[in-house]
């Protein structure tokens, strides 16, 4: 399987095929356990991708803010299969960090779990009038869920996928350009490891990192999925003994 992975959006196709209707990702609503299959995840990606093409989106970029969440991963999924590039940004840093990230990304959409709603306002009083946020709670992403599927574009290997500002730490943030190439070679040599052979019993992972790290977002999920293994999402760090045990 391995063998056929040549972008993101082969790779979404290949989880659907090979893993279907096994549990892809289950997470906690109101204290109540969700489960996502692959072929659910497929399709809400696929949905996010399509309202990208209809509304002329190509190779434009997208950022998204929030924790780990399941919203995260498909709207990641719909923006790198439209041929656009996701600009994940670093929920923990402060609004003039996020907003110095989008500008210098050049973003045009953002993509925000609940708690980032504020940042409306912000964007809304600068200067960049053309950027426009789709909080995951609110009517229009659950429209974007329902989205009829269109023809996407075909890509190519080389096309960025992905823009990663570094943490900062000897100076301002620096954007690092990821291309689907980079991402299917990681996720590639990912499967050709094999992890699962000395796993007898069903395959099952806890996302502990935040998903916008570089490791966890390309083999805590992305490898993961291309495992078909299913990703339980812890929601707090101090409930990980609580959750390994519900999951």
């Amino acid at each position: 399987m391995f063998s056929k992975l040549a972008n993101l959006q082969t790779f979404i196709k290949i989880i659907k095929e090979e893993y279907g209707n096994r549990v892809a990702y289950r997470y906690l609503v109101d204290d109540q356990i969700v489960e996502k299959t692959f072929a659910e995840l497929a399709k809400d990606a696929k949905s996010i991708a399509s309202w990208m093409v209809q509304n002329g989106y190509h190779g434009r970029h997208i950022a998204i803010i929030g924790a780990t969440s399941y919203h995260w991963i498909t709207t990641f999924l719909g923006i790198t299969g439209s041929a656009n590039v996701v600009v994940p940004v670093d929920r923990m840093l402060s609004e003039k960090e996020i907003m110095n990230i989008l500008e210098m990304g050049d973003v045009e959409l953002v993509f925000v779990s609940e708690e980032f709603e504020y940042l409306l306002d912000s964007i809304e009083q600068n200067e960049n009038k053309n950027m426009m946020v789709i909080p995951f709670s609110g009517e229009c992403f659950q429209e974007i869920l329902h989205t009829i599927p269109a023809i996407l574009p075909k890509i190519e290997s080389e096309w960025l996928a992905e823009i990663l500002f570094t943490s900062g730490t000897t100076g301002i943030s620096k954007g690092v350009m990821i291309s689907h190439r980079n991402i299917s070679a990681n996720l590639t040599e990912y499967y050709r490891m094999n992890i699962l052979d000395n796993i007898k019993c069903e395959p099952v992972a806890m996302s502990v990192l935040p998903i916008h790290h570089t490791y966890e977002l390309t083999i805590g999920h992305l490898g993961m999925l291309y495992r078909g293994i299913t990703i339980c999402i812890n929601d707090r760090l101090e409930n990980i003994v609580l959750n390994l045990n519900r999951f």
